[in-house]
């Protein structure tokens, strides 16, 4: 074998090894790319939950005395737009509860929930 056929077989091992290094180097940032969008968009998910659950503590926790009209009928549309059984029935113990004690133990429940699906 020639000087000139080494140098060239040479060459392309090296050509050969550098693409090879560069492909697991690209499968490497694909399958991390694709883990950074699979938890973008479950955060991106969780935000209405979590608007939801500020809203909540705004307009019903923080309140002083009597929760007004505007106030149950945004909560209540925020409550359906967020598209989870779950929260909606939640919801509607809390609103259908027929004393303090029932409503305070469904709070208790509804905002149990909205953690939980913020955890997610």
């Amino acid at each position: 074998m020639t000087k000139q056929k080494l140098i060239a077989l040479l060459v392309i091992l090296i050509l050969l090894a550098s693409n090879a290094f560069l492909v697991f180097n690209l499968m490497e940032t694909q399958k991390q790319l694709s883990q950074e969008k699979i938890a973008f968009e479950k955060a991106e998910a969780g935000k209405p939950v979590i608007k939801f659950n500020q809203l909540f503590i705004d307009k019903i926790l923080k309140s002083q005395g009597e929760v007004s009209f505007e106030n149950r009928l945004e909560l209540e549309n925020a409550a359906r737009n967020l598209n989870d059984a779950e929260i909606l029935n939640q919801w509607n113990k809390f609103v259908n509860a027929k004393d303090q004690t029932e409503a305070q133990t469904e709070v208790k429940g509804l905002l149990g929930l909205l953690a939980e699906k913020m955890s997610k």
